[in-house]
């Protein structure tokens, strides 16, 4: 319920004040704009500058996804950009002071002696680090890459914007013709033919155009008898719209298709405790990664490839890395859609995740004819039950 009043407020807003989300809260483009300004401000080279016309991609994305997403999955959310943020703050920001720690240690000598901090360890950081670069270094060719070519949420908004009462408004007494607004634009949202019209569909409310000069320019609810403002809408036609279908009816045999699964993970996939039915719980989780970051064993581990495409990045259970502790429900408290409920102490301890089997070449009882209670010893729940036979096998079975 929560979540959908979040979406409510944002669409209205968007509705009426344009792009704002994507100006003023947008976390990623909030990362894209610092990286900008401090390292691409003077390497850009306005000659490798993409065509206007590829701005065009982001709608043929849109619905793309939206088309995936009418089939129950929330895969397409993979290229949410809160989604994105969150993941790569997870896979490189949460680890960061571990890494310094074990780093700065050794180099103090004895005043370093004590416990490390135990470094997270993550599947598929090379992936999802490989797509946070591609976000960062797009700002080489243009200013807010990601935001203006690619970005499927930044497409819909635009969608939303197109009838957008707060807008960009030009002086007719103080504007002086010099298109500098042009020049300064982020996303390109100011015709270059005529730069009294804004794209409300690419414009994020920046304000850098009415900062260049004072009076020059304003954002304004309508017209007043000094300004005036000529909007453009969205540069969508019929071909992004087709081919936006068109690839996601390919696509979705893709998600479906068990080709790159292996043929005995589906059994073997363990969810966090309290995790919905498979079907349900794809169809609520965001990838968003939270309940990996909090999970203090670092046992949760985002899905790969091998798992399947419509489990790419949700999270599931690796016992050879950590174990899910008796005490510790935080990952259903984090859990943004509840595709992991908030299990009370007394109803997580009996949520079953999935049953341990006995590997016998690898049981030293069974393979080696040895005595071993290990697992007996390390099961906080009492689950195991030894039973003490003499038999040519062992004395453990």
């Amino acid at each position: 319920m929560g979540f959908a009043v979040v979406i409510l407020v944002v669409t209205a807003i968007t509705a009426i004040y344009g792009r704002l989300f994507c100006g003023f809260f947008c976390p990623l483009g909030s990362v894209i704009d610092f990286i900008d300004s401090q390292i691409f401000k003077n390497a850009r080279n306005a000659q490798l500058r993409p065509p206007l016309y590829l701005q065009k991609l982001k709608y043929t994305l849109l619905f793309t996804v939206a088309l995936v997403a009418l089939t129950g999955t929330i895969f397409p959310l993979f290229l949410d950009p809160i989604s994105i943020i969150t993941r790569i703050a997870t896979v490189f920001v949460y680890p960061l002071p571990a890494i310094g720690d074990n780093l700065i240690r050794p180099l103090l000598g004895s005043f370093g002696a004590g416990n490390r901090l135990p470094i997270p360890y993550f599947y598929g950081t090379v992936g999802i680090g490989l797509l946070f670069l591609v976000i960062l270094f797009g700002s080489y060719w243009d200013r807010r890459f990601w935001c203006q070519y690619i970005c499927p949420s930044g497409a819909f908004f635009g969608l939303l914007s197109r009838f957008a009462v707060f807008r960009r408004n030009i002086s007719t007494t103080s504007c002086g013709g010099c298109k500098a607004c042009v020049k300064i634009c982020p996303t390109r949202a100011i015709s270059e033919k005529d730069f009294k019209a804004t794209s409300t569909a690419e414009c994020i409310m920046c304000g850098k155009c009415v900062g260049i000069k004072k009076g020059c320019s304003a954002f304004l609810f309508g017209a007043t008898p000094n300004h005036e403002a000529i909007t453009l809408p969205p540069d969508m036609g019929r071909r992004q719209i087709l081919a936006g279908v068109a690839a996601g009816t390919l696509l979705l045999p893709v998600l479906e298709a068990n080709a790159l699964t292996k043929r005995d993970n589906t059994g073997r996939l363990i969810r966090p405790p309290g995790a919905m039915p498979e079907n349900l719980f794809n169809a609520r989780c965001l990838a968003c990664g939270q309940c990996i970051k909090v999970c203090p064993t670092n046992a949760l581990q985002p899905c790969s490839l091998d798992d399947g495409f419509s489990r790419l990045s949700t999270p599931k259970l690796s016992p050879r890395i950590g174990g899910c502790e008796e005490k510790c429900h935080a990952c259903g408290n984090v859990c943004p859609t509840n595709a992991i409920r908030k299990l009370p102490y007394d109803e997580k301890r009996f949520a079953k995740m999935g049953t341990a089997v006995i590997d016998k070449h690898r049981c030293l009882a069974w393979e080696q004819n040895k005595e071993c209670l290990v697992c007996d010893e390390v099961c906080p729940y009492h689950a195991i039950d030894p039973r003490f036979l003499q038999t040519s096998r062992g004395m453990f079975k």
